[in-house]
């Protein structure tokens, strides 16, 4: 065999090896999700005796029932989805503004306001629960869904400001030259011009900003005592210890809660890999 044959070969030996490495990691992070959702659709009773099947008859009920438990299902779910919702629109907004004035405006102390965002990335946010505790009760929002958005909104921005600063900087600055001429003010500028065209940069930060939150367990824990303000993951945990031997029950109430994360990251999985390669490239 020749060396260009030779290299042929290792070559598709490695191709075949990092697809059959690939495939594995596939099957090993896809399949506990698999299995919650089959087991979702589970009674008890055929729980217990086909542990790792197909249900033989699949079943809405442990939904209906999940829905209609005691415990509030319903008012954790709409609790989680205020304060993503809010803490998402705020670091989005918050973020586009703070990343176009790094990227645009030359000021006193700009590198030192973008060193101080680059750091709050390697901050341990865990760190930082006693003392947030502490200063929101101090000012009245202890206990509270704002007490909560409000360290969400912190420890989201340093990202979001990052990405906003590295996508705007990439931006042609003839764009806005050209409408500066036209008569355009900063403020239109930023809102008709540079917005419109940082979509991918949005959608990043809004998928990511919002799967994070959405999933978020410290500092709800930390920060939230009474059940009427918990959000999704503290309400499942609760879910779960009243619920402890009832697994398809549990089950179907964890399927509820990542169904929208993954409907959106599904239908927007493009505009994250487009946003995160525009800011890395350019």
């Amino acid at each position: 065999m020749t060396a260009e044959g030779e290299r042929t070969t290792a070559r598709r030996a490695l191709r075949v090896a990092a697809w059959a490495l690939a495939l594995a990691w596939l099957v090993l992070t896809a399949y506990p999700l698999i299995w919650v959702i089959v087991t979702a659709f589970k009674t008890r009773a055929e729980y217990s005796g086909n542990l790792w099947g197909l249900p033989s008859s699949p079943t809405f009920g442990n939904f209906t029932d999940a829905l209609g438990k005691d415990l509030s299902f319903t008012r954790f779910y709409l609790n989680g989805l205020v304060v993503t919702v809010t803490a998402v629109v705020v670091t989005t907004f918050a973020g586009a503004l703070a990343g176009y004035s790094l990227a645009r405006l030359r000021f006193r102390g700009s590198g030192l306001v973008l060193g101080a965002f680059v750091l709050g990335l390697v901050v341990p946010i865990h760190a930082t629960l006693i003392p947030l505790h502490r200063m929101e009760t101090a000012a009245g929002l202890g206990d509270t869904l704002l007490g909560l958005a409000c360290p969400y909104v912190a420890f989201s921005l340093p990202v979001a400001v990052v990405l906003f600063r590295g996508f705007f900087a990439s931006l042609p600055v003839e764009i806005e030259e050209a409408a500066r001429l036209d008569g355009a003010g900063r403020l239109r500028i930023v809102f008709q011009i540079a917005m419109p065209l940082s979509r991918p940069a949005v959608a990043t930060v809004v998928i990511f900003t919002g799967v994070t939150l959405w999933n978020e367990y410290a500092f709800a824990l930390a920060l939230l005592e009474s059940p009427a303000n918990y959000t999704l993951p503290l309400g499942l945990d609760r879910f779960s210890s009243a619920y402890a031997v009832n697994v398809p029950l549990t089950c179907a109430a964890i399927v509820m809660g990542l169904a929208p994360v993954i409907a959106v990251y599904l239908l927007a999985e493009r505009h994250i890999t487009r946003g995160l390669a525009a800011g890395a490239i350019r």
